[in-house]
């Protein structure tokens, strides 16, 4: 998954701790001085972390619970936009660049539209390729008329702490969902999901909200479950 994320605190604190315990924690933690402390318990969001890969977000989400802190992972939009300037600039041709070096540009775009390039072939050859094992394996795979995925089992998804009703949803109307998708859950019983989203990451972003916004203040912070298919790391 190439998406990247980022850790966001907002100065919530997991129900059973103190305010007081948890920012002297958090302060040795991240070796804060007290301005910084101050300013992070004052109920605005501070962004802790980002570009970070899925996995490791949910390891640092783990370890900030364990001392009372409520850290929201969400997708880091920065690192999307800096990737997308950084393509535009890379596919521009300088306004300066002298007439026959800008014909010869233009030429060779010519012909690269005739011609598909070999990284092209390549990749839509290996996409073939997966996409005819994942059907061979049994999973879904839209638009190829292969079967449906097969079932989860309670064991798989008694590990995120889903209730009876979150694993109900999650069978019958995410998992069969095709594209770009997310289910996001809170082990207090919140749980929101989203399908046929533009990309994970936005899919993302959908889930975690959704599910924050059904989740009740005592219930600890909204995880990722699973992203397309791909089942988020559990525990630290």
């Amino acid at each position: 998954m190439s998406d990247r994320f980022r850790l966001v605190f907002a100065g919530d604190v997991l129900e059973g701790h103190r305010v007081e315990d948890v920012q002297r924690k958090m302060a040795e933690l991240l070796h804060l001085s007290q301005a910084r402390q101050d300013s992070m318990f004052s109920g605005k969001r501070t962004v802790l972390k980002k570009g970070m890969v899925f996995d490791d977000a949910t390891r640092y989400v783990a370890k900030f619970e364990r001392i009372g802190a409520k850290v929201l992972v969400e997708p880091d939009e920065s690192e999307t936009r800096a990737d997308l300037a950084e393509s535009r600039r890379d596919d521009s041709v300088p306004a300066s660049e002298p007439a026959p070096r800008a014909a010869a540009a233009k030429a060779s775009a010519s012909a690269s539209a005739k011609v598909p390039p070999r990284r092209t072939v390549v990749i839509a050859g290996a996409a073939a390729v997966v996409l005819a094992v994942l059907a061979g394996a049994g999973w879904y795979v839209w638009g190829g008329g292969s079967p449906v995925a097969p079932q989860v089992t309670d064991e798989r998804l008694g590990v995120y702490g889903l209730t009876a009703d979150a694993r109900t949803v999650f069978r019958s109307d995410y998992w069969p969902a095709g594209g770009n998708k997310a289910f996001a859950a809170s082990t207090g019983g919140a749980f929101g999901y989203v399908a046929g989203a533009a990309s994970d990451q936005e899919a993302a972003q959908r889930a975690l909200a959704d599910c924050e916004g059904r989740r009740k203040p005592e219930m600890s912070a909204c995880r990722l479950v699973n992203l397309t298919g791909n089942w988020a790391p559990v525990g630290p």
